[in-house]
């Protein structure tokens, strides 16, 4: 688990992703900064209650100070890993990661992840009502809705976890490593934010990327 009392955390994108963060993060005792390039009028009211946390607004822009400051940035996955203030983190090496892969950080049940061009939330939503049919408590969700960190939040104790992941989400991952990872398809998608089908797969690859020899991998 992360020790992040105290620390600069800036969230980039308030939205189910970025909200979810910034409650996990506030209640770890850490100081969070979030950056919309919305205006504060476009912001949900979920954005807008995250200020009586604590949590410090920005909207409308995404400035370089916030983000040359932080210890930790949180990314949500509808935001290009490529925009100039996330490139001068980078270069300062200041650690850059998703909703998802902090949120793993807190989990200590089995992980079930599924991703794939296709189908995703289908396939997603069908093993968790397969799963419970055994009895088991079963969290699912992902960017299928609800975001991981909801469910850690939420304090309930399931037995186990299925998440549809996205590229996007695969792109900010560090440690991430689910017991089960099922790639159900690949077909060419979201060409305006990779260079290519070969990017696209490559990001999409990364969901088996951190699993060993004791996990599954379903193709």
């Amino acid at each position: 688990m992360l020790n992040l009392k105290n620390y600069r955390v800036l969230i980039v994108g308030l939205g189910k992703s970025g909200i979810a963060a910034s409650r996990l993060l506030t209640r770890s005792g850490a100081k969070v900064t979030a950056t919309d390039n919305r205006q504060l009028e476009e912001l949900s009211a979920e954005a807008l209650a995250l200020s009586s946390l604590g949590v410090e607004i920005e909207a409308g822009t995404h400035s370089m100070i916030n983000f040359l400051s932080a210890d930790l940035i949180i990314l949500s996955p509808g935001v290009p890993g490529d925009i100039s203030p996330l490139m001068k983190a980078r270069e300062k090496g200041i650690k850059i990661i998703g909703e998802l892969e902090l949120a793993c950080q807190y989990l200590d049940i089995p992980l079930i992840a599924i991703t794939g061009s296709n189908g995703k939330s289908t396939t997603t939503t069908l093993i968790g009502e397969i799963i419970k049919t055994k009895g088991d408590n079963v969290f699912a969700g992902g960017n299928l809705g609800t975001p991981l960190s909801e469910y850690i939040l939420s304090g309930i104790k399931s037995d186990c976890a299925v998440v549809e992941v996205s590229s996007f989400q695969l792109e900010t991952i560090e440690k991430f490593s689910p017991y089960i990872s099922i790639l159900l398809n690949i077909s060419p998608d979201h060409l305006d934010r990779y260079h290519d089908i070969k990017d696209y797969v490559n990001a999409k690859f990364r969901i088996f990327e951190n699993q060993d020899t004791s996990d599954f991998t379903i193709i």
